[in-house]
């Protein structure tokens, strides 16, 4: 899954190098990329035809994760920056000592930032993530519960703490919602439902992001 999305990221990263390789009227240090680690809470609300359903007993070590991100941005101008960027998030509950659930959110994001003084930053962003909840019995991978897929949005402020004129420690707190759309169900007696008839996921809360970034 997270494979895919970081293919793709490469993909995109690459032809932006050619992007900036091939125009000369792009200026010094309008590049930024800013990567670290991430704490994420989560909110599940399951939907099914439209009306919000009784969801199974999530345990309290689901609600929370910790994650990974990489993101690219370009200044406009002074006080707007264009970027997109990739991100896993796992949030796990081992109920034994060998055994665990867990909950994996990854996507690929577009974020729009905007400059309220030139260190600090309100910022939005629209993504696609793919959502999965699989069981592990000695870290291989037994069952796959759930998955699916669908958009997501973003809003926050970011802070940057320049360490030189390059290099920059990077704070961030945002608002995150993603509506999964649930494309398959497995049962632990083995069947599996297939594309369940308008069935999905709603999964938001905070999301706080140390990162250091590089301007280029």
């Amino acid at each position: 899954m997270l494979i895919k999305l970081i293919s793709l990221m490469k993909k995109i990263i690459i032809l932006l190098i050619i992007f900036i390789a091939t125009s000369p009227n792009l200026a010094a240090q309008d590049w930024q990329i800013d990567s670290g680690p991430s704490y994420n809470n989560f909110r599940y609300r399951q939907y099914k035809s439209g009306t919000e359903q009784e969801l199974y007993s999530v345990n309290n070590s689901l609600n929370q994760g910790w994650g990974i991100y990489s993101q690219l941005d370009y200044s406009l101008d002074k006080d707007w920056s264009l970027g997109i960027g990739v991100e896993q998030v796992l949030a796990n509950y081992e109920y034994s000592p060998e055994a665990k659930l867990q909950n994996n959110l990854s996507g690929l994001y577009t974020r729009l930032s905007y400059a309220l003084q030139p260190q600090v930053k309100l910022t939005s962003g629209v993504g696609y993530y793919l959502y999965s909840e699989k069981d592990y019995q000695d870290e291989s991978l037994k069952q796959v519960f759930k998955d699916g897929s669908g958009l997501s949005f973003s809003c926050g402020w970011e802070f940057n703490y320049l360490l030189s004129d390059n290099l920059s420690i990077n704070l961030s707190s945002f608002y995150r919602r993603a509506n999964i759309d649930i494309k398959r169900i497995h049962y632990r007696s083995g069947s599996m439902i297939s594309d369940p008839n308008d069935e999905r996921l709603i999964i938001d809360g905070l999301a706080t992001r140390v990162g250091v970034s590089y301007q280029f």
